[in-house]
């Protein structure tokens, strides 16, 4: 099979750095290149003529996908040993989370190894649904393709989001948000690889590529005619913020997340035979599992909002004593004044009266 352009700028884009050396794929078949600088290559031996795919290096040895289900391996990106698997497939995009290797590729098939030596594959999807790019973020996987994006804590049970209307082909996540871009302008990103938006693109070219600013992780979106440069941050369509002060900037944002079926994953959860029963239950625990992380975000909320809430009725109390300080008289120091003021009269009084008295007397000696 022929392939598009697609993946033909996908093989003639990967390479790797590892084992202080560069190794990279093109596009002719078996293809492997080394390099110790980035300026002198060499071509390697292979083992295989099926077309390079993708390439990883996860600390101790290179993994190469390449056509029809084909996986080389290399310890130094010279002695490469082809790796038997139960596919025919192409495998298009493959990434490794510390102890598992895991490649996705064509009708949504799955291929997992934990030593890049033995391999296992699994259909998630329908015919047609092919998966073209996947990440690990430290915490998940996250695949996306045409017509579907998948989403799994450990490579076997998967969330599994068919009929998207996006033909996906390439996923990034910068620490907070995933962005995924594809054919026709499409752009999407979420939170949490399950609920994800379209973004306005302005555009209809076929995105092929995604980078990442060093700095602030705000991704561009690359086409073979111009770019796009997403969001600094993403909005989840279910967040409610609450003004929990008096001054600027004392907000609280509680993020309420979908838990319908397709969230949870057990939409598609059969107990019809014993193997689609056990199935089930893998994903019955990673719904109690999510269910129970967004109780806990709730109960952290409800302790956050109790505690603004004390803090609120402190400061109305103070701002009260404030008030009536101002305001209203203070009776102590006004009695005081009173009786200040009393003494002062009536020692006036008698002054005066004296002063009248010795008038009167000196009037009488002069008759």
């Amino acid at each position: 099979m022929e392939p598009s352009g697609i993946e033909q700028q996908r093989a003639a884009d990967q390479s790797d750095l590892g084992g202080n050396q560069y190794v990279a794929i093109g596009a002719d078949n078996g293809m492997i290149v080394t390099s110790p600088d980035g300026l002198n290559w060499t071509q390697q031996n292979s083992t295989t003529t099926k077309r390079p795919l993708d390439i990883l290096w996860s600390g101790s040895q290179y993994v190469m996908a390449a056509y029809d289900g084909t996986i080389v391996t290399s310890p130094d990106g010279f002695n490469w040993t082809n790796r038997p698997t139960p596919s025919v497939d192409e495998f298009f995009a493959m990434t490794w989370n510390g102890n598992q290797f895991l490649a996705v590729g064509t009708n949504a098939k799955v291929l997992t190894s934990p030593d890049g030596i033995t391999w296992n594959q699994t259909q998630y999807g329908a015919s047609g649904e092919h998966l073209n790019d996947v990440i690990w973020n430290g915490s998940q996987y996250v695949a996306v393709g045409w017509n579907i994006i998948m989403s799994s804590q450990d490579g076997f049970t998967w969330n599994v989001q068919q009929s998207t209307g996006y033909h996906l082909n390439k996923v990034v996540w910068n620490g907070t948000y995933y962005t995924a871009a594809g054919d026709n302008g499409v752009i999407v990103t979420s939170l949490n690889g399950v609920n994800w938006t379209q973004q306005n693109s302005n555009s209809t070219d076929d995105f092929l590529g995604i980078i990442l600013n060093e700095d602030t992780g705000v991704p561009t979106v690359l086409s073979e005619y111009g770019t796009f440069t997403g969001p600094s941050q993403v909005v989840p369509p279910h967040q409610l913020i609450l003004q929990l002060g008096s001054n600027a900037g004392q907000t609280m944002t509680l993020d309420m997340p979908d838990l319908d079926l397709t969230v949870l994953g057990i939409k598609q959860a059969s107990v019809k035979t014993a193997t689609l029963a056990e199935t089930a239950l893998g994903y019955f625990d990673q719904a109690i599992h999510k269910v129970s992380a967004e109780r806990a975000k709730l109960g952290a909320y409800q302790n956050r909002l109790e505690h603004a809430m004390n803090n609120a009725s402190n400061a109305e109390v103070n701002l009260t004593a404030a008030n009536s300080r101002i305001e209203d008289a203070d009776m102590a120091q006004e009695a005081m004044m009173n009786i200040r003021n009393g003494i002062l009269e009536e020692a006036s009084r008698i002054v005066l009266a004296q002063a009248n008295q010795m008038s009167e007397a000196v009037l009488s000696l002069l008759k």
